[in-house]
């Protein structure tokens, strides 16, 4: 039974006070198609914060999340989460920090779970990063749109 999954949506901004505040109106007036637009900011995302250590950028230190609101979670990463974590207020204060914004059409909060831990397990193999600063796992046991998941993923692997 093959069918048609369809392409992630990614959007990269660099990742600081000023672009999180207006996160939103920045998706949208930078992605044209507003189902797009609906798909990042209103229904769940993943996404990967990444900071070049050192001069050369050979390694980064990395963090996968994954949220139902990326404005509102991205502003508590950078306010609130520096007052209690060393390694967010060095990402807070990295001036080239970048932020990538995963969204999909299929994406529920048990996918989107699901895929964090696979970013997160494939990330921590990947040589040029030094330091992956996720503190917990979120794998998921079956649910609505698991099959799902591969295709998403590595659509290489679609039927």
């Amino acid at each position: 039974m093959s069918k048609e999954i369809g392409s992630p949506i990614i959007f990269e901004t660099k990742y600081n006070r000023n672009n999180a505040t207006k996160l939103d109106e920045n998706i949208s007036s930078n992605i044209a198609d507003e189902e797009k637009q609906n798909l990042l900011i209103n229904y769940p995302t993943v996404y990967i914060i990444n900071e070049p250590n050192g001069s050369k950028r050979v390694n980064y230190t990395v963090y996968v999340g994954e949220t139902n609101d990326i404005q509102r979670r991205t502003l508590q990463h950078l306010d609130a989460d520096p007052q209690n974590r060393e390694d967010w207020e060095q990402l807070r204060e990295n001036n080239d920090a970048l932020m990538f914004i995963i969204g999909h059409q299929h994406f529920n909060k048990s996918l989107t779970l699901d895929i964090e831990n696979r970013m997160m397990h494939y990330l921590a193999g990947v040589n040029v990063v030094s330091h992956l600063n996720n503190r917990r796992e979120n794998a998921q046991n079956d649910y609505y749109t698991s099959e799902e998941m591969v295709p998403i993923f590595n659509p290489k692997f679609q039927e």
